[in-house]
């Protein structure tokens, strides 16, 4: 006699639903040009007389990120900032400027690019996994199903 053991697993029946959902907020990145006709270094962006984003370089101090996990992981996944954020970041970018160059901030021009992140999330049930009733034991449809190895002779 051999015993065919049912893995103690179960699909889920068709017409389960999982859970789904979407969302979308605004953020916003700061963008800057050098308004001359030469191209002029921050950092390690050259700017020139085409916008470009600002890349501002992560740290543990500076501008705060949001403290809502939802909105904090979809602005950091897109690199977008709330509009005061954005704000206090562009003009912290033109104070850098003021204080290390002769020029100051002269010639620069600065906007914010305000951005709609649109996402979704959701979650299917695959399969039931370890079903076990109260006592532990392994539900009845799930236990193992025993086989008579032995060929019928019954009818010869």
């Amino acid at each position: 006699m051999s015993v065919a053991i049912k893995k103690n697993r179960a699909s889920v029946e068709e017409g389960k639903h999982g859970q789904s959902g979407s969302s979308s907020c605004y953020g916003y990145k700061v963008e800057a040009r050098f308004n001359q006709h030469y191209a002029e270094a921050v950092g390690e962006q050259v700017f020139d007389l085409r916008w470009q984003e600002v890349r501002f370089d992560r740290a543990d101090f500076g501008v705060p990120t949001s403290r809502f996990a939802s909105v904090a992981n979809v602005f950091g996944d897109l690199n977008l900032m709330s509009y005061e954020q954005a704000e206090a970041m562009r003009w912290w970018f033109l104070a850098h400027l003021a204080a290390s160059r002769p020029g100051g901030c002269l010639c620069w021009e600065t906007r914010l690019v305000e951005y709609r992140a649109e996402y979704s999330r959701s979650a299917k049930p695959l399969e039931y996994i370890n079903a076990f009733d109260s006592r532990g034991d392994i539900p009845a449809d799930m236990r193992p199903v025993e086989h008579d190895d032995q060929p019928s002779t019954q009818g010869d």
